[in-house]
């Protein structure tokens, strides 16, 4: 576990980006180093070395991404799965969403691509309703669940929209 969070840390310490420290800072605090993955890695650890692994993963598969954003995208995907005393508070819905808001509020400026490739996170619960309907799930509750996810979507990237324009004046004023 500890080679996982040193190599996480000496990672994301190579991006230069304002709010980083605030991140590193997060990462360290949370749980985002002994939390269990929510799906694959139920271990101890198992969310550090999930996401470990997307970033090797990104960057074999040569997504066209600069590899400081598979560093953001692929370390940060997951964040809000770890949990902070402070940030707890970070709404609910898809993790992908929430995970966008809790980087909005600790100040970490994200590019559209890093928007859109952790967003796609949302892409996957849609595939896996999909196949929810092929089990068995009826198409009424799939298609509820999907709008329910779209609204969730929406309404967490206008609050990251407004937490960013926010940190944007604090820094300016700054």
């Amino acid at each position: 576990m500890n080679d996982t969070k040193e190599q996480i840390i000496s990672l994301f310490s190579e991006i230069d980006r304002p709010g980083k420290d605030r991140v590193l800072s997060y990462l360290c605090q949370s749980t985002y180093f002994t939390a269990k993955c929510h799906s694959h890695h139920r271990f101890r650890g198992g969310l550090a070395m999930h996401s470990l692994g997307v970033y090797r993963e990104m960057k074999a598969m040569n997504t066209g991404l600069p590899d400081e954003s598979l560093r953001i995208v692929a370390l940060l995907h997951d964040l809000c799965t770890s949990h902070h005393a402070d940030y707890n508070h970070i709404g609910r819905g898809h993790h992908g969403g929430r995970s966008l808001a809790l980087i909005g509020e600790l100040g970490f400026q994200l590019t559209e691509e890093e928007k859109m490739a952790i967003r796609n996170a949302r892409r996957d619960t849609i595939d896996k309703l999909k196949k929810a309907e092929k089990d068995g799930l009826s198409e009424d509750n799939r298609k509820d669940a999907e709008a329910d996810l779209q609204k969730i979507h929406d309404k967490k990237i206008k609050e990251i929209e407004k937490l960013l324009e926010v940190k944007n004046k604090e820094i300016m004023t700054v």
